[in-house]
């Protein structure tokens, strides 16, 4: 579904993490998905696909936390 028009109003602090290896929303998704949101963060997390193995958690979570750490 086209939603563009009404992802183009996200005024809040966004992250969009980009998993290269998901074969279900594979790149280029996360970034167009980015370019749609306005002063959106695009993070691609190399080895990430549709699972999360363990060894990309930390990764992640670190990606996470400093997202949510930023102040507006």
């Amino acid at each position: 579904m086209e939603r563009g028009a009404e992802l183009a109003n996200v005024s809040v602090p966004t992250l969009v993490i980009d998993a290269p290896e998901d074969p279900i929303t594979p790149p280029p998704h996360a970034a167009r998905l980015a370019r749609a949101i306005p002063s959106a963060t695009l993070v691609t997390v190399p080895g990430l696909g549709h699972a999360l193995p363990r060894a990309i958690v930390p990764s992640l979570a670190a990606t996470i936390t400093t997202h949510t750490g930023r102040r507006p």
